[in-house]
């Protein structure tokens, strides 16, 4: 327990009453503590000094929100500056006054911790780790209302209370007398709208019965197609049945035909083979005989082939002897040729040797063509050194002038770049914003993309027409639209921000605008606009002093409205300085009263300015704004005139420079080009020497060449070719022996051939014979074996048709036991073997009924749903039919109850109302004025519905005899007529409240002195009622707040009355207990018996200054004023 708290008064406070706050580094307070007392707390002190913070203290103390105070919406900033965290300590009196404990709830402020409000607290309670939730319950019980304005009201939610509609105020009202009277209203509101809801709910069931039976007559009819098509399908299925048992059947007699089919094949294959077999063997002795013969044949023949191998070599070796002989007379014959040839070809190459030597003779010699090879050599060297002097200035000044040249369009392809305004402002924009600079990658990158033309940003698409224009746009165009996109259509907006803004998370402004040209509509008519531009040297609109594209116009048009401004002259400032040009601008257009927004630029000096007027929603005045309008930077030209002025002064000097030097470098040149034509004729005279000297150099070497072959030639045609003669002579003796010889043998072996050939054919004749007999005997036995193949061949068939036919029959018989069983296990007949005896007997009959049924199902839908909807439909039925029901008797059962607990709630809340009306009633009379409080809404009951969220209270008021009642309003009632009529009201509640105190913070500001004294009175007098049987049993605690008190107000002088007055500034004690009265009012006493001694002194110097009639200054008067 605080020492400043008196322990035996503790018993007076009522439970859940503030024995003690202590706030740490909270608001304006380091540290402080402070113990009100149980009854009436006024507090009291200058602005600013720190009333209020106890408030704050006790609402976030008690587990409030910082938006229940209306000054903060963080906690953290009721933490002093430059402190990291904040403490308040609350100690609520007990409910049972003899017990030493109290609840001591603590909450402690970080800065630095959390995100939210509840984040950035730790709580205890009695020094143990607690919750928000905890203290919250906690206070509950106490019955502590921070949330409620009719027992907390803060300085700033003061004109909150009279803007409570009727509604708000009951909700309050209950809050604060009884909370069982607002927990009844939340019920009856709930049991009411549940009500409502089970008849809406009623009639949308009967609704859906309505339609659902509707429904059920219109599937009726379905139902029976379908069953009769039902009945169509099992006829069909009786037949399928019956065409399984016909189908085994008639198989099974094909089977039977079969079976007698295969022994009668049987029968004739068995004739058949008896009769084959003496002619297989008559034939197999015929074949081995033919065989016999052929063997022989073959004999024959390869002795033949033999005979003929021995042949053709002989002939072969003939040939080779023919082939010998005949290249032996030919070499003979050409040894006499070649002798003759040579003869011939000697006489031809004399006639060669002496037409080189006449060549050579008609050719100078080599002597002087040596000397007048010398001479043009001489003369081409130097031909040549006085090129290489004339080329050696030519390239020197030939360099100079293309460096001149290169200069020069350096400097022009500089010159452009400076002209091209939009890439310099380009670069220049993203160098300053790397965002931008991103996104107008990705857009110039994907351009085919976007349906329409895409345009952006705005401050690279604006081309302006001076340097001023680029100021006044930057100026008047907001950064952001300048930065924006512009697009023609929604998707292309879409498909820009989904890309740019979602996917690269990169910032985008984007503008939408038609794809059409609007007109534009210019504010000042034409005749206007004219007197305008001659008398104030207006220039025009500001959209005409730039260019963009059409889209770009649109979007500065809306989000800008560029042409609605007005693009001044030095003239147009005179004029707003001294003619009057912005009421010009300012006033109202034909046929209007009210005055019009204006927007110019003008000029003075090197300074331009905006001016920018806009009518007052409220007042219809025009309120005018100056703005200086500084440099362009954004807009501004890329590169200065200056630098472009000195671009093209260097141009023109290396043009200038070029020119000069023309006439030298084409003198060069022409040099140049003489000398190199003398070098190219010396050359020549050079080249002419050369060529002659090979004449005669390859005229010799003809020569000698020629005169060898002569020398061989001769050699040849006198050689001796007889010994070779005789040497072929003797070889072509010996061939034409050989040949004879080789003829001979040939003779003999054409005559056995012939021998053989002739037994050959004996044989053949024979064999042709025995062959004839064979295709006789063969042919016989063919047909007969072709029979028999038949026979074996159709005997295979039947066969394979029969094992087929079975295994036919037993799936058949499967397939009609399994979906057509005529008997049971038990061998006993099924209902079904009586149903098929009475179908058709025949296929052909049963496929015709099947067709039969199933063209009479074409002609119904097939549609199974019908009938699983048709159940559907009566199970929804019987549901809607039961909820509707259980709905009407929960209706029963909520009304039953609404009406029993809206008796009981009515009952209350009328008579709590009364009550309050007439404490009210009373003392809004004791103010001379008038005052009630009426229930609302509480007879506009129709058709048992009530509206319980719309009942309310309303304070009525009237002021002025002559007035009438009205319900209390901001927009009706003055500030101090809210003030009273709330503190009346609050007063009227008092005693019938449940909370253990109530804080009023400056209500009573503004009030004039009569209704302050009469508001004070009524406060002092329903606060300090004499307790009942127990002490503590009275209307609770009362904090009011006010930074000043009138003097000698009644009631001050209450015992019940705490006074605490809060000084906050650094020469006040660190200690309050060290504040001292009986030490204060000595001191008080002390001064003011000085002050008369002064006083005292300073009348009589004043009768001895009019004795010496000299008019001096008194010292002690001036010492006085310097006393504090």
């Amino acid at each position: 327990m605080s020492p400043l708290l008196d322990p035996t008064r503790v018993g007076e406070y009522k439970p859940g009453s503030i024995l003690r706050v202590k706030m740490v580094n909270f608001l304006t307070y380091k540290e402080v503590e402070v113990c009100p007392g149980p009854r009436l707390n006024v507090v009291c002190g200058p602005n600013g000094s720190g009333k209020s913070t106890i408030l704050c203290a006790l609402c976030l103390g008690l587990g409030g929100q910082p938006n229940l105070l209306g000054r903060a919406d963080d906690v953290k900033l009721f933490i002093m500056h430059e402190e990291d965290s904040a403490e308040i300590e609350i100690e609520l009196a007990p409910k049972d006054p003899t017990q030493p404990h109290h609840d001591i709830i603590k909450r402690h402020i970080i800065r630095a911790k959390g995100r939210s409000n509840a984040g950035a607290s730790d709580w205890y309670v009695n020094d143990e780790k607690s919750s928000h939730k905890e203290v919250k319950e906690l206070v509950r019980g106490y019955g502590v209302q921070v949330d409620n304005l009719c027992t907390f009201l803060p300085q700033d939610r003061v004109g909150s209370f009279s803007g409570f509609t009727a509604q708000s105020l009951l909700v309050e009202t209950q809050k604060a007398l009884d909370g069982d009277l607002y927990g009844d209203q939340q019920k009856l509101i709930e049991l009411e709208s549940q009500v409502g809801q089970s008849d809406r709910t009623v009639q949308t069931t009967e609704q859906k019965l309505e339609q659902l039976q509707k429904e059920r007559e219109r599937l009726e009819k379905e139902k029976e197609r379908m069953e009769e098509r039902e009945a169509c399908m099992q006829r069909i299925e009786l037949l399928e049945k019956k065409n399984l048992w016909l189908t085994f059947d008639e198989r099974r007699a094909r089977a039977i035909d079969l079976k007698r089919e295969k022994d009668t094949k049987k029968a004739e294959l068995k004739e058949v083979m008896r009769r084959l077999a003496p002619l297989e063997q008559r034939d197999q002795f015929l074949q081995n005989e033919c065989n016999q013969f052929k063997n022989r044949i073959n004999q024959k023949e390869q002795e033949i082939r033999a005979e003929n191998v021995k042949k053709d070599k002989l002939m072969r070796k003939i040939d080779s002897c023919d082939d010998e002989i005949t290249t032996i007379a030919a070499d003979i014959e050409n040894i006499e040729t070649v002798q003759r040839k040579a003869l011939r070809r000697a006489e031809m190459q004399q006639q060669k040797v002496e037409e080189c030597e006449r060549v050579l003779n008609d050719l100078p010699t080599m002597e002087k063509l040596d000397a007048q090879h010398r001479e043009a050599s001489a003369a081409l060297k130097q031909a040549k050194r006085d090129h290489d002097l004339i080329k050696r200035d030519y390239m020197v000044q030939h360099r100079n002038m293309q460096d001149l040249q290169e200069k020069i369009g350096i400097e022009n392809r500089k010159f452009q770049k400076m002209n091209d305004d939009k890439a310099r402002r380009r670069e220049a924009i993203f160098q300053r914003d790397q965002n931008l600079a991103a996104t107008y990658e990705w857009v110039d990158a994907n351009r085919k993309l976007f349906r329409r033309p895409i345009f952006g940003p705005i401050a690279i698409e604006v081309t302006t027409k001076s340097q001023n224009t680029a100021a006044y746009l930057e100026q008047h165009v907001p950064s952001n639209t300048l930065r924006a996109y512009v697009v023609e259509c929604k998707e292309d907006y879409d498909l820009l921000y989904r890309e740019v803004r979602q996917k690269m998370n990169l910032p985008v402004n984007i503008q939408l605008v038609s794809r059409s040209t609007q007109p534009v509509h210019r504010i000042y008519s034409n005749g206007r606009m004219t007197l305008m531009k001659e008398k104030h040297g207006v220039i025009g609109y500001l959209d005409e002093a730039f260019d963009a594209p059409g889209p770009v116009m649109e979007a500065l048009k809306a989000s800008a409205n560029v042409h609605a401004v007005l693009v001044g002259s030095s003239r147009t400032q005179e004029s707003i300085d001294r003619h009057g040009l912005l009421n010009l601008l300012s006033s109202a257009k034909e046929g209007s009263s009210q005055a019009t927004s204006y927007c110019i630029i003008s000029a003075m000096n090197d300074k331009s300015y905006k001016y920018t007027g806009q009518v007052s929603r409220y007042s219809g005045k025009i309120n005018t704004r100056v703005d200086e309008i500084s440099a362009a930077r954004m807009l501004a030209p890329g590169v200065s005139e200056e630098r472009k002025n000195a671009v093209k002064e260097s141009i023109a000097k290396l043009e200038a420079e070029y020119e000069q030097n023309r006439p030298i470098h084409e003198n060069l040149k022409e040099k140049f080009e003489a000398a190199l034509e003398v070098g190219k004729q010396r050359n020549k005279c050079v080249e002419d020497v050369k060529r002659r000297k090979n004449q005669v150099s390859n005229a010799k070497i003809k020569l000698e060449t020629a005169q060898r072959k002569l020398d061989d030639d001769i050699a040849n045609a006198q050689k001796d070719k007889s010994a070779e003669k005789k040497r072929n002579q003797k070889k072509l003796k010996k061939c034409i022996v050989n040949y004879t010889s080789t003829l001979k043998v040939i003779s003999e072996t054409q005559e056995r051939i012939m021998r053989l050939t002739f037994a050959k054919a004996g044989m053949t004749v024979k064999d042709n014979v025995i062959s004839e007999r064979v295709a006789r005997e063969n042919a016989q036995l063919v047909k007969e074996r072709a029979v028999a193949q038949a026979l074996q061949q159709k005997l295979e068939e039947i066969m394979h048709g029969m094992n087929q036919i079975r295994s036919e029959l037993r799936n058949l018989k499967e397939q009609a036991e399994q979906h057509a069983p005529l008997y049971d296990s038990s061998g006993q007949e099924l209902p079904l073997k009586e149903q098929l005896e009475e179908l058709p007997e025949s296929v052909e009959e049963v496929g015709a009924a099947i067709e039969e049924c199933r063209t009479k199902m074409q002609g119904m839908e097939n549609n199974p749903g019908v009938l699983q909807e048709y159940g559907r439909i009566l199970r929804a039925i019987e549901a809607a039919e039961a909820e509707r029901d259980k709905v009407a008797n929960g209706v029963s059962n909520n009304k039953t109850k609404l009406e029993r607990l809206l008796h009981t709630w009515k009952s209350r809340l009328e008579n709590t109302i009364k009550e309050v009306d007439s404490k009210f009633s009373k003392y809004m009379q004791d103010l001379n004025c008038a005052g009630e409080v009426v229930l609302a809404g509480s007879d506009n009951a129709e058709n048992g519905t009530y509206n319980f969220k719309n009942w309310g209270v309303e304070i009525r008021v009237r002021f002025r005899q002559a007035g009438t009642l009205q319900v209390l309003s901001a927009q009706r009632h003055s500030g101090g007529e809210r003030s009273v009529s709330t503190i009346m009201y609050m007063m009227a509640l008092q005693e019938l409240m449940s909370s253990p105190f109530r804080c009023v913070d400056e209500i009573n500001q503004g009030l004039d002195e009569r209704n302050e004294r009469l508001v004070f009175k009524r406060i002092v007098q329903n606060s300090t009622l004499a307790p009942g049987a127990v002490t503590n049993d009275h209307s609770g605690q009362y904090f009011l707040i006010t930074p000043k008190l009138l003097p000698n107000l009644e009631g001050m002088d209450n015992p019940r009355l705490t006074a605490l007055v809060v000084y906050n500034g650094p020469y006040n004690f660190k200690d309050c207990r060290d504040w001292n009265v009986p030490k204060l009012v000595e001191r008080a006493e002390s001064k003011k018996r000085n002050v008369e001694l002064e006083s005292a002194d300073g009348e009589t110097d004043e009768a001895e200054e009019e004795e010496s009639e000299v008019e001096v200054p008194a010292p002690r008067k001036k010492k006085n004023k310097s006393r504090p």
